[in-house]
């Protein structure tokens, strides 16, 4: 399914799908010997309502014009799985605004957003919300039917397994950082240290690692006999005396004969296998995990060998330098606990309940900016400094690729938002947060084209004063609910422990197309599948 490659920054390109789709034949129109194709469209995966509203939103944003992919005919989701009759929704927009001061950061705009998700959850949960159990009958929701996933873990997981504790939600972060999982981090800095025992900082994380066991005190003890020295070289002065440091330089220097002797996919088998590390990360708790985290590490030593080069020093840069999503850490855990995980690591996975978080935020510009870029279709282009203006000058070919890498970043990031849109089984949810602090300033942000162009036939709202029926989209609406248009109040509903919407006294229980509150400043709409 091309819709689901979101892997370009492994050198992936859709157009190797699309080219040969477009160019096979059906295979029942198709006569031996030419190529054949055979569309697998039906979805078994989700409730119709997820699908209608997947299928009417790609529609708008997938298109030739600008998609390497046309979102029609057999690309169009075509709902087959059987599911117990369920009144309500499908699908819920959550709009997360609140009124912060101005001693607010991002985290502090992550931790209101996973407030808001948390208080949605206790009710859904409260409230006995029921999934499928077989195709005739359906179950009370548990937290292990939930997934909250991100477009990263790094930077927002912590922030809300905090916030969910202390709603009382059991959570698990799924996909832990690859780079800086402990088996992963000690590999790299030993790496490091074979090709320049010289780098303190990694040198001291490999001495006081479970391959080599010193203690701070033990550091501490063979620095301060040799102040003035590198490290190092105190390590190899207290070898003179001290059996345990001579150990280790010795160690050291065998490894660093064999790592000009062998490839170096083959050197960092010996590394793990010799050093004990790959036993001992299997001892710990995941070790499943561990072990095939460092086989892993293997893999990437021969990519970068085809590729790039065969050096110690280049490969710890290259490894460094990879995005998160490169490492595809699947490592979801299983029991009865709310996973965070990313969209990445999400891929291939569904769960009855799916809350799609924390895509306020902005796309990284870094392939469109440097200063020589390089396009497979175009090559090289440059921006170079000229003296005589005093200014920066790009060539052409530069803002032809940079106005390329920047097409293909953002179709890459709608094939990311179809992956994570499609995971859901039953109830999707997606979360926005209208406003961020950037560079020590605030600002607001527009939903965008996934909300704004919702057509009012595709909502349904509980009521406050008033009706929707002038407000043609979702944009429309939220601007007058905001402004206080039509008799409606847009901060008036209170909430309970269990983060239960009270509606103001008088409100009728449901009155045309008007919005529904989980919390003051916080705007939930229903997506009705039509």
């Amino acid at each position: 399914d091309v819709k689901q490659s979101i892997y370009r920054f492994r050198g992936s390109n859709p157009k190797n799908f699309t080219e040969k789709k477009e160019r096979y034949i059906p295979f029942d129109d198709a006569k031996e010997g030419e190529p054949q194709k055979i569309v697998l469209a039906d979805n078994f995966r989700s409730r119709k309502g997820v699908c209608d509203y997947v299928n009417y939103f790609f529609s708008l944003i997938m298109n030739a014009g600008d998609s390497e992919t046309e979102y029609k005919g057999d690309e169009l989701l075509n709902a087959k799985a059987k599911f117990p009759e369920k009144d309500g929704a499908d699908v819920e927009i959550i709009m997360a605004d609140k009124a912060a001061d101005d001693s607010e950061d991002e985290a502090k705009t992550a931790e209101y957003e996973a407030e808001c998700i948390a208080g949605k959850i206790l009710s859904m949960i409260n409230s006995g919300y029921s999934v499928r159990k077989d195709k005739e009958s359906t179950r009370n929701a548990d937290f292990g039917d939930i997934a909250v996933l991100l477009p990263a873990i790094k930077s927002k997981s912590e922030i809300y397994a905090k916030v969910f504790k202390r709603y009382g939600i059991p959570v698990s972060l799924g996909g832990e950082n690859y780079i800086e999982s402990i088996e992963i981090s000690v590999m790299l800095s030993l790496l490091q240290v074979i090709d320049n025992p010289f780098c303190d900082i990694d040198l001291i994380n490999v001495m006081m690692s479970d391959i080599y066991g010193f203690s701070a005190d033990e550091i501490a003890e063979i620095r301060a006999e040799h102040k003035k020295e590198s490290m190092y070289s105190s390590v190899c002065k207290a070898a003179e005396s001290n059996e345990k440091a001579k150990a280790f330089i010795d160690s050291i220097e065998t490894l660093r004969y064999d790592s000009r002797m062998l490839p170096l996919s083959r050197f960092i088998g010996k590394v793990m296998l010799e050093t004990g590390h790959l036993d001992c990360m299997s001892a710990m708790e995941s070790g499943t995990v561990r072990r095939k985290n460092l086989f892993k590490l293997t893999n990437f030593a021969n990519e970068y060998s085809e590729s790039w080069g065969k050096t110690l020093s280049g490969f710890v840069k290259y490894m460094k330098g990879l995005p998160e999503e490169s490492f595809d850490t699947k490592g979801v855990p299983s029991g009865n606990t709310v996973k965070v995980i990313t969209i990445h690591n999400s891929k291939g996975l569904q769960f009855p309940i799916c809350f799609v978080a924390g895509i306020s935020t902005t796309f990284n510009k870094k392939d469109s900016i440097g200063r020589v870029l390089y396009g497979a279709e175009y090559g090289l282009g440059i921006k170079y400094y000229d003296y005589q203006s005093d200014r920066d000058i790009s060539a052409v070919s530069h803002k032809i690729i940079a106005n390329a890498e920047r097409s293909a970043t953002l179709q890459e990031k709608v094939r990311l938002m179809y992956v994570a849109m499609t995971r859901a089984k039953e109830k999707l949810h997606i979360s926005y947060a209208k406003r961020r602090q950037m560079w020590g300033e605030y600002k607001y942000y527009n939903p965008s084209r996934f909300i704004e162009e919702i057509p009012r036939k595709l909502l349904d709202y509980s009521t406050f004063n008033g009706r929707s029926e002038n407000s043609s989209t979702f944009r429309d609406a939220v601007s007058k609910a905001k402004t206080g248009s039509s008799g409606r109040s847009y901060a008036t509903s209170q909430v309970d422990y269990n983060g239960e919407a009270t509606l103001p006294t008088g409100t009728p229980e449901r009155e045309g197309y008007i919005f529904r509150y989980w919390s003051t400043n916080l705007l939930t709409l229903q997506v009705v599948p039509v």
